[in-house]
């Protein structure tokens, strides 16, 4: 059994949720958790959302293909090229070195495979990576998620706690 997950860091600065995403061949339901910042509020205080998405055996196949073809590819991450950038109060962000951008980061998971040392691969992309930017697996999951990207305004702000 495959099960992809996918990570995307939040960023206050530009009101960007966090974006966790999973699926498993061969199940149409695929879900995502989405962090919503608040402005002028710490991460503690983000507002989660959960969503589910139908994604058609195909669309699954080309996704899981193409990701782990990304592997061996020059623009797939160590991570020796990344530094967590701990900027935001409460939330760590995945920047490459090099240029500071955040990251994408995708786990391919064989359940069937016993061997944990051996049962992942980890791609990791830069947010204007060509081969990210170009790829099947952006277009699908920026169609999925577009309705839900920014819509922390929609919620209320939290009440402050007055101290004694």
């Amino acid at each position: 059994m495959l099960q992809m997950i996918y990570f995307r860091s939040g960023e206050q600065k530009r009101m960007l949720a966090r974006c966790q995403f999973g699926m498993f061949l061969g199940n149409p339901k695929a879900g995502a958790t989405f962090t919503y910042p608040l402005q002028d509020y710490s991460w503690r205080y983000a507002i989660y959302r959960h969503y589910e998405f139908d994604i058609n055996l195909d669309t699954q196949n080309k996704m899981f293909d193409e990701i782990s073809s990304f592997l061996q590819h020059s623009e797939n991450l160590k991570n020796d090229d990344l530094y967590s950038d701990f900027s935001e109060q409460a939330n760590a962000i995945s920047r490459v070195v090099a240029t500071n951008e955040s990251c994408h980061n995708f786990l391919i998971i064989d359940h069937n495979n016993t061997d944990p040392n051996h049962n992942y691969q980890q791609i990791i992309l830069a947010d204007n990576s060509p081969l990210w930017l170009n790829s099947f697996c952006y277009k699908i999951l920026t169609e999925l998620f577009k309705p839900y990207e920014q819509i922390a305004e929609q919620f209320p702000k939290p009440r402050q706690r007055k101290l004694p």
